[in-house]
């Protein structure tokens, strides 16, 4: 080996269309790396941040300065391989991870440097991902791929890279899980996109409109809007709303509730604010979060009709897969590292990011940094994760220059004093600022039902058949109306007593599902006759407007949330919202709390059951029922403290574990059962496999295990579960439990 090895070693090979290779050098691509992730650290905000990003990106491939790694991506690529000493070491795996993350605990314990830590962590998981604190610490005794370095470079390393730790101290932060992940971002998107930049170098970042842009689009459409509308009440409210939330902008940054009674244009209202508030504090992007993909497309496609289509960045499992194939090229990337300006995506996206260990959900998490987050139905978080969701958001708030918006027409009791009065170890929010207009008033202003309580809210005795039955009757003298139940059985029974009802629930696919919100909109349109029974999911944010709604009795927020799908746009004197008592008894857990506390509440608020204050009582009430170990029930706060990365990412899912995705044949030839035939290919396509997505139905594993014993299911290319009985999927009610 010559004393140069460093000015030979390479990191990539790309091939060019004439055949010819060219080489990524590694120090070339460190050197690089180590910029970028100090640029992206700086964007951050934390002092000294930046210094420790340099480092890690400095460090981060510090293992391909070996003889085995060097040998290895030369026989792979054939790059000047007669011109290299082979030694036959070069087949299989080459660890080039490690020897980063221990270099740095070397340079930590000549200098006595705390922090190195951070750095090590990082570097020895950016391809495998952050692992547990203690796993990291075992890891880093391999200190034989740090020798096989120094061997290499003939223990002469280069001056650029054998610089010290930095000697900046990072300030008091309370979430170090956080800022962990936070570096760990930095380093993961400067190595992709250097990496990226080499190997598809005509690849660029899609030109993007600004911010001002933006704003200057939506006060053109806002105008347009209330020059068109018609003269009603609630149109008139919707402009009051608009402007005294904007009246705010110029409020220092911080947690923002904007509680807007359903029907009140809180979407477009947060929007604009958010995007007046950023550029007066100099945030650099908004991010929409919606807790259920049954209404992203549809907030999507309003913000696209406002501000073009190219504005509008959508990440989530729902997406079109025409549409991501088309929009490949400009859309790749930025659903990778969110460098957009207007985000709109879901809360299991959102929230599972911030608490994720692999590279490719953490890779956006610094451009999460300094912008500004609305949280569209904010009440819909759920409650087994509330702890340590509140202590994130507050973190990103007071360390990372973030405003959060709090947007949803049944606010819950997430204010420091709520929580603190009901002895909860949850900490919640300080100096939330309200943005809409009185509350008290805007609820009477907006009020647009009635709702009929029935004398006795216990469920009917006798037979349950009868009782559903009576119900079905009841639902068949009006001639347009909206039914919500608690559960998917519940909605299978009631739907299936009602000649010509129209169903949904997730017993259907979303492409299933997207057909029927199209041919529900379609009859309310033509005011023809239509009936529809739901589960929840028709609940916050989607946009339908029924005359009449009944709604099974369930929490407090759940019947407020049906309710505003009743005389919606205030086209009517009153709709009428009949709540109803189903008979049986829901599943201990959530369902069954919420609707105790709802039925109590009711009880004691008929004549104005949605007034503002109640739901500050309900949801005091939810979360002192549930105590702190159901407000933190994986224990996530605990393995913060303790750094346990993987573990967190483990168990912190929004949708349980114990279901499984199984692609249906729904519609026609070419729709689900091409799919199907697909997916059997070895060369799977990304569009097939964004498409499963559209004609999956999640099981738990009792109905999974049931289908399997009846041979309706057949596991293809290793991933995915078919079912090859296209009888057991329903045009109506979807896939059959029995």
């Amino acid at each position: 080996m010559n004393s140069d090895n460093h000015t030979e070693a390479i990191a990539h090979v790309r091939l060019e269309s004439d055949g010819t290779q060219v080489a990524h050098f590694v120090l070339e691509h460190l050197l690089a790396t180590a910029q970028g992730a100090r640029d992206r650290a700086v964007r951050i905000g934390i002092t000294g941040l930046a210094e420790y990003a340099y480092v890690a990106g400095l460090w981060h491939d510090l293992g391909k300065f070996s003889l085995p790694f060097q040998e290895r991506i030369r026989i792979l690529t054939g790059y000047e391989v007669e011109n290299w000493h082979l030694e036959g070491k070069g087949a299989g795996q080459v660890n080039h991870s490690s020897a980063g993350g221990i270099f740095a605990l070397e340079k930590a314990a000549e200098n006595t440097k705390s922090g190195a830590i951070f750095i090590a962590a990082t570097i020895l998981s950016h391809h495998t991902g952050l692992q547990n604190f203690s796993d990291t610490q075992l890891r880093l005794r391999e200190k034989q791929h740090l020798d096989s370095v120094a061997e290499f470079l003939n223990n002469r390393f280069p001056e650029q890279l054998d610089i010290p730790l930095p000697e900046a101290k990072l300030p008091p932060i309370r979430d170090s899980a956080l800022l962990v992940r936070m570096l760990f971002s930095t380093l993961v998107d400067a190595d992709r996109s250097d990496t990226a930049a080499f190997m598809r170098p005509g690849i660029s970042q899609p030109s993007l409109p600004k911010l001002e842009t933006l704003n200057k689009k939506l006060d053109a459409r806002m105008e347009r809007l209330a020059n068109s509308a018609e003269p009603t009440m609630v149109n008139r409210l919707r402009k009051k709303i608009l402007e005294t939330v904007n009246a705010h902008i110029a409020l220092e940054p911080g947690f923002f509730r904007l509680a807007v009674p359903t029907g009140g244009g809180k979407t477009l209202t947060s929007l604009s604010f958010a995007l007046k508030h950023a550029l007066k504090h100099g945030k650099r992007r908004i991010i929409y979060t919606i807790p259920f993909t049954s209404i992203i497309e549809q907030t999507a496609q309003v913000f696209r009709d406002a501000l073009g289509d190219d504005a509008v960045l959508e990440h989530h499992s729902n997406i079109d897969p025409d549409d991501f194939t088309r929009e490949n090229a400009r859309t790749r990337l930025l659903q990778e590292n969110w460098d957009a300006p207007l985000i709109v995506t879901t809360n299991v996206l959102f929230f599972e990011s911030l608490f994720a260990n692999n590279t490719s959900r953490c890779r956006k998490l610094h451009n999460i940094a300094n912008s500004v987050i609305i949280l569209d139905e904010a009440q819909t978080i759920p409650a087994e994760f509330l702890r340590p969701i509140l202590d994130s958001l507050r973190e990103l708030v007071e360390k990372y220059g973030v405003s959060i918006v709090l947007c949803t027409a049944t606010q819950p009791a997430f204010d420091k004093r709520d929580l603190a009065a009901d002895n909860l170890a949850i900490k919640g929010f300080e100096n939330v600022r309200s943005l809409a207009p009185d509350p008290e008033e805007l609820h009477k202003e907006l009020k647009r039902v009635r709702v009929h309580i029935p004398a006795d809210l216990h469920p009917p005795a006798g037979d349950a058949d009868s009782a559903w039955q009576s119900i079905a009757t009841e639902i068949q003298r009006h001639e347009q109306v909206l039914t919500i139940v608690n559960t998917r059985a519940d909605a299978y029974r009631l739907a299936s007593l009602i000649p010509g009802c129209l169903h949904l629930s997730t017993f259907m696919c979303p492409a299933h599902r997207l057909n029927v919100f199209n041919e529900i909109r379609a009859l309310l349109n033509k005011k023809k006759p239509i009936r529809v029974v739901s589960t929840q999911l028709v609940e916050a944010g989607v946009d339908l407007d029924f005359p009449v709604v009944y709604r099974a009795l369930a929490g407090l927020d759940s019947l407020a949330q049906a309710a505003g799908r009743c005389n919606r746009e205030g086209k009517l004197d009153r709709g009428d919202v009949f709540v109803f008592v189903p008979p049986g008894k829901l599943p201990a857990g959530h369902l069954r709390q919420s609707q105790e506390i709802g039925r109590k509440l009711l009880a004691a608020n008929r004549s104005d059951p949605f007034a503002p204050e109640h739901f500050r009582s309900y949801f005091r009430q939810l979360f002192w029922t549930k105590g702190d170990a159901g407000l933190d029930k994986y224990e996530i706060t605990g393995k913060s403290r303790e750094l346990q990365f993987k573990k967190i990412a483990d168990v912190f899912r929004f949708i349980e574990e114990n279901q499984t995705p199984v692609v249906v044949p729904y519609g026609g030839p070419d729709e689900g059962p091409a799919l199907i035939r697909n997916l059997a290919r070895a060369d799977l396509s990304m569009r097939d496999k964004r498409l499963a997505m559209r004609y999956s139905v999640n099981v738990y594993d009792r109905h999974l295990s049931e289908l399997r014993q009846k041979g309706a299911l057949e596991l293809v290319n290793d991933a995915y579960y078919v079912l090859v009985r296209p009888e057991l999927y329903d045009p109506v009610y979807g896939l059959q439990e029995r």
